[in-house]
């Protein structure tokens, strides 16, 4: 699945190496060098194209935004209503 289906972006952060973008659909991507698992899809290979960042801490909360650094990503997120 292409990032065409969640864009524009409202949040995007990237650096040299990676990149992360929180799309308006609350969903978070990223690509780039996967080394440390940096890229938060469970793997350490480099992608070159965007991949759903997922994980526990994901799930139930839509992404508002992202902002990473030399040695950091952070997302800010919010819970799901229940219904």
């Amino acid at each position: 699945m292409g990032l065409a289906a969640t864009s524009p972006s409202p949040s995007r952060s990237h650096l040299r190496v990676t990149t992360h973008v929180a799309s308006v659909a609350g969903r978070a991507f990223a690509w780039g060098m996967g080394t440390n698992y940096q890229l938060g899809t469970g793997e350490e290979d480099d992608v070159w194209s965007p991949v759903e960042m997922t994980g526990k801490q994901l799930e139930n909360r839509t992404v508002l935004a992202v902002s990473s650094g030399g040695q950091h990503t952070v997302l800010l997120v919010k819970d799901k209503e229940q219904s």
